[in-house]
């Protein structure tokens, strides 16, 4: 059993990084990792977004996005079935029950990648602080410059500040800069 307004918010936080595109397609779907620390996760291959998610129970399988958004509109405790053959370990097909609707769908054929290896365990060698709104800026004034086929910025932290780059379609490198606060090692990522 989950939470609607937890359902909601857990889908809301990681549906940007669900994959848009139909060679990678276990990448489309969100995968519910229900149980002792339940989750929600996306990814599209090069993100990747984790939400806590608390339910009672215990259930993993990638759920198709839209099935997903339609039941974040359903209100009050949703009861979330997944059904599999008697010989898979996969579940099939999956079942979200609230007030007044159900919704029944065909889950996601496929493997999730191991998000728990992707995510560090460790102590961070540095920490950034930076505000919120300046960093939009600066991401969003590379963004209008970076070529389609390099559209990634590359972030390097000296002491007082984070230096963004990104690489122009004539070749180019732009750069932007933000001021943060930081402890630990100088970063470049």
């Amino acid at each position: 059993e989950v939470a609607s307004r937890d359902l909601e918010k857990a889908v809301s936080l990681v549906m940007d990084s669900a994959a848009h595109e139909i060679t990678r397609y276990a990448l489309n779907g969100i995968l519910l990792d229900l149980g002792r620390n339940g989750c929600a996760v996306a990814s599209d291959g090069k993100q990747l977004s984790k939400a806590a998610l608390p339910a009672s129970g215990k259930c993993r399988a990638i759920w198709p996005a839209q099935a997903l958004k339609i039941a974040c509109r359903m209100t009050g405790p949703l009861v979330v079935r997944m059904n599999r053959p008697e010989k898979d370990e996969v579940p099939v097909f999956g079942s979200i029950t609230g007030d007044r609707i159900e919704i029944h769908t065909r889950l996601v054929e496929g493997n999730f990648p191991d998000y728990e290896a992707v995510i560090p365990n460790d102590e961070p060698t540095a920490t950034l602080t930076v505000e919120r709104k300046p960093l939009a800026e600066a991401l969003t004034r590379l963004g209008g410059l970076a070529t389609t086929r390099d559209p990634a910025a590359r972030f390097e932290a000296d002491a007082r500040s984070l230096n963004l780059l990104a690489r122009t379609p004539d070749g180019q490198t732009v750069t932007a800069k933000v001021e943060i606060g930081r402890r630990g090692a100088n970063v470049h990522v």
